[in-house]
């Protein structure tokens, strides 16, 4: 009788298991991810990984509504729901100036401040608001100019994973489980 329950109890945990994964699925053309996906990979270089583990780079990749991937000028292409990972090229220059303006508004902020609990320095809320902006400002520009030579690989796309309960029979008895693949 422990046995029964037992396996029981494992079959029911390894199905809330697999249920409580979210499953996205494909985009599916006609909805907002699909039409973020094509805006993603339209006319850039992008690297696909298959789902065999297989990996190509595609130029001036295009998304249609089909859900074929493919070149702009080839009729060829890869079926969405056959890709594992769909990355783009991406430039620096945002993340580089997002910094620069952090490391720049903090650091004229903190002098600002000194010079204003200072007694020779006669500054104000408004100076220190004023240095901050300055701050941000050029940091962010110096952060751009600092990012714009570099580039990254942005992961646009990622299939779903998929949880498939597994049960196993032995000599020792009922295995439960779950394999999991992404």
């Amino acid at each position: 009788m422990c046995r029964e329950r037992s396996f029981a109890l494992g079959l029911l945990l390894v199905t809330v298991l697999s249920s409580a994964m979210p499953a996205q699925g494909v985009p599916v053309a006609g909805t907002s991810q699909f039409y973020r996906l094509q805006a993603a990979v339209a006319g850039k270089r992008v690297v696909v990984i298959h789902a065999d583990g297989r990996q190509e780079e595609i130029g001036e990749a295009w998304l249609n509504a089909d859900g074929v991937l493919r070149k702009v000028s080839d009729s060829l292409g890869v079926q969405i729901g056959l890709l594992n990972t769909i990355k783009v090229r991406e430039s620096a220059t945002g993340k580089g100036a997002a910094i620069g303006a952090l490391i720049g508004g903090l650091s004229f902020l903190t002098m600002g401040v000194a010079l204003a609990s200072d007694d020779f320095f006669e500054v104000g809320t408004g100076e220190v608001a004023l240095m901050t902006l300055v701050g941000i400002g050029g940091g962010g520009l110096t952060g751009a100019l600092i990012g714009a030579p570099f580039s990254y690989w942005k992961t646009v796309y990622r299939a779903p994973a998929t949880v498939r309960p597994t049960v196993g029979f032995g000599d020792r008895g009922v295995r439960l489980g779950a394999r999991v693949s992404f």
